[in-house]
């Protein structure tokens, strides 16, 4: 629930709202966090209302980097609309350095549309969609691969069948200017975030921005370059989008397609070696890794091969996987066409 909720003017068109949230957490104790809310209201002109989220998830650090340095460098005399950014929204999450909240051991993504008065994750994920997501037109919530995987950075959008959506959802997928966008029929819809957004109607990207729970210089100023496209894109920005940079042999960006069958799981728990890499083209019967059975120290170690053509987008890091874990992901490229949601709607 909401304790608490203050706010100050700390320069010109930014303010700052921080709000108290309590919910339960271990033995049912009532525990609480502050999350911290920034207003940039542009005096260029009228425009939407961009509100961008980040560490939604504790152990990805690319969203809540690159929108620190936004809330420091957006001038509010250039901006046309409104900005707002939730840079932490899983507070104790970030404290663990942990994917999961270490009160609830809830995963805040698949904790919507949450509870005001149930453990904390549920009260964060009520509070956003309550006084949050009202506010805005757009969403954009950064997030990365975390300790889990290594993958192909780039936003990641879900089928859609208005046309409006779509249309917008493309353009804003393109300006990104990354290695890859990815169009994902995902699972567990209905508990994330984005189904919250879309829902309602507003448009919504997610952003895979950096693999392995750690920062590099080109993770920490990839998303940077990419939100400020997006400003540029929603005509909220006077300036000169961003081009795209070169990675590994990519010399365009890629649109992918991944189906809810494209999410594989290793057959069992244990070391997971990997012989391939996020971005590398394979054909069926590829060695992707080797996975060693850690309860069967006597079994050899068996090849993960693949069973299909396409683009590795997301492979484990290599050590310990859990076989409920999707962090395998191969996808199909498509062309840059709205059309390209077709794809997943005829599968």
């Amino acid at each position: 629930m909401i304790v608490a909720k203050k706010d100050t003017d700390f320069a010109h068109g930014k303010r700052l709202e921080t709000w108290t949230i309590e919910g339960k957490g271990p033995h049912g104790l009532l525990v609480s966090r502050d999350l911290s809310v920034v207003h940039i209201t542009g005096s260029a002109g009228p425009g939407p209302t961009l509100l961008f989220t980040g560490t939604v998830h504790g152990d990805e650090y690319e969203g809540p980097s690159a929108l620190i340095h936004l809330i420091r460098s957006l001038d509010a005399r250039d901006l046309a609309g409104h900005v707002i950014i939730l840079s932490v929204a899983n507070p104790p999450a970030l404290e663990a350095r942990r994917r999961r909240s270490p009160f609830d051991d809830m995963d805040l993504n698949r904790a919507f549309p949450g509870d005001a008065h149930g453990t904390l994750s549920e009260a964060i994920a009520a509070w956003m969609v309550a006084e949050l997501l009202p506010l805005a037109d757009i969403v954009i919530d950064i997030h990365a691969a975390g300790d889990d995987a290594f993958l192909a950075p780039g936003p990641l959008g879900h089928p859609l069948t208005d046309p409006v959506q779509r249309e917008k959802t493309l353009g804003l997928m393109r300006a990104f200017a990354t290695p890859c966008a990815l169009i994902a029929d995902e699972a567990q819809a209905e508990s994330r975030w984005d189904y919250q957004v879309e829902q309602s109607g507003k448009i919504f990207l997610t952003a895979e921005m950096g693999s392995a729970a750690t920062l590099t210089p080109q993770s920490y100023a990839m998303p940077q370059r990419s939100i400020h496209n997006c400003l540029v894109q929603l005509e909220m920005l006077d300036a000169p989008a961003h081009a795209y940079q070169p990675w590994q042999d990519w010399s365009q960006p890629k649109l992918l397609i991944a189906q809810q069958d494209s999410f594989l799981t290793v057959p069992y728990s244990g070391f997971f070696i990997p012989h391939a890499s996020a971005g590398q083209s394979v054909v069926q019967g590829d060695l992707l890794g080797t996975l060693q059975d850690v309860s069967q120290p006597t079994k050899e170690p068996e090849p993960l091969l693949s069973d299909r053509d396409g683009v590795i987008y997301a492979i484990p890091t290599g050590g310990v996987v859990d076989m409920r874990q999707y962090w395998l992901v191969i996808a199909q490229q498509v062309p840059w066409a709205v059309q390209s949601y077709d794809v997943l709607e005829k599968a």
